[in-house]
Parts: structure tokens; C-alpha cells; sequence
């Protein structure tokens, strides 16, 4: 019955790192192409804002930050595969908490806030949008809670998970209100 057990766990280890895997690619290539599809845009009435001018929006830093966390995951999901373990040090399981949020507050703004006043399908599923606002959002929310589940994370942890959201939306809110 022990045997039984441990071989039920080997075998769920090894499939989450291959999901791990499988899904960690899979959204640091959609980052990629959303990002560069966003780079070589050119402008037109609807959105002024495209090559390096974009790197000040929260969609592109937070899908990027999400895309570098999901890349360092790799080689984790990689050696579980060899050792038959998947352990994820507690910084970076941090890391990645902070990209979910970054991303789950993207997705989140897109659809309930943006997509009523500017459109469902231009802000959800026209262009680069379907990738950045849409797919790797929900993508990466379910690898965290799927692949990576196990790793409890510290109540001090949400407090850092959301610096970033809180930061961007400071300095965003004194250049609307303050610069103009």
C-alpha cells in the first residue's frame, strides 16, 4: 500500500513538472509575441501608444514580469523532472504570487472596467489584447493554482505581491491628476 502511494505521488510530481513545463512556455512565447505585435504596431486614432512608448503601461510590465517569473520556472519544473521532486524555493514562488497579481489585476481592469466603456472585443480580443489581457492572464492565474498549489504562501507575502500594483497605480495617478 506504501509503494502504491509513493508511485501515485512520483507519478502526480511528474506530470505537474510537465505542465509546469508545458504551460511556462507556452505564456513566455504569448508575452512575446503580445509584446512585439504591440512594438511594431503603428499608430492610428484608436491607440496612440505603441513601440517603446508602451513600456510605461501596466498591461506590458506586468505580462513581462509574469513571462520572466514563468521562464525561471523552467529549470525547476525541469530538475523535478530528473529528481522526481518539484521544489520551488520560497522567493520564487513569491515572484510568481506577484506576477499572478500583477496579471489577475490586468485581466481584471480589461474586463470589468475598460470593456464596457471601450468595447469588449477591442479591449479582450482585438490584436495583441487577446494575448496580454486575456489568454496570459488566465493562464498564468491557472498554472499558479494548478501546477504550483502546494506551495503555501505567507500572509507577508500578499503584502509584497501587491507593491507593484500599488506603485504603478501612485505614479500613475499623480501623472493624470498632477502633470496632466
Amino acid at each position: 500500500m506504501k509503494q502504491k502511494k509513493k508511485s501515485d505521488a512520483l507519478c502526480i510530481n511528474r506530470i505537474r513538472c510537465i505542465l509546469a513545463i508545458i504551460a511556462c512556455s507556452l505564456l513566455c512565447i504569448l508575452v512575446f509575441f503580445g509584446v512585439c505585435i504591440q512594438l511594431l504596431d503603428e499608430p492610428n486614432p484608436e491607440i496612440q501608444e505603441v513601440g517603446w512608448k508602451t513600456y510605461h503601461l501596466f498591461t506590458i510590465l506586468s505580462n513581462m514580469l509574469m513571462a520572466g517569473a514563468t521562464a525561471m520556472c523552467i529549470p525547476y519544473a525541469v530538475d523535478g523532472l530528473r529528481n522526481h521532486i518539484y521544489p520551488l524555493p520560497r522567493w520564487y514562488v513569491d515572484l510568481m504570487f506577484t506576477g499572478t497579481v500583477g496579471v489577475a489585476v490586468t485581466f481584471l481592469v480589461a474586463a470589468a472596467v475598460l470593456s464596457p466603456a471601450a468595447g469588449f472585443y477591442r479591449v479582450l480580443i482585438w490584436k495583441n489584447n487577446l494575448y496580454l489581457h486575456t489568454i496570459c492572464p488566465l493562464l498564468s492565474i491557472l498554472l499558479f493554482l494548478f501546477v504550483n498549489s502546494d506551495h503555501k504562501i505567507r500572509f507577508g507575502s500578499t503584502f509584497i505581491a501587491v507593491i507593484p500594483v500599488t506603485a504603478y497605480a501612485l505614479v500613475y495617478l499623480v501623472m493624470v491628476f498632477v502633470i496632466g
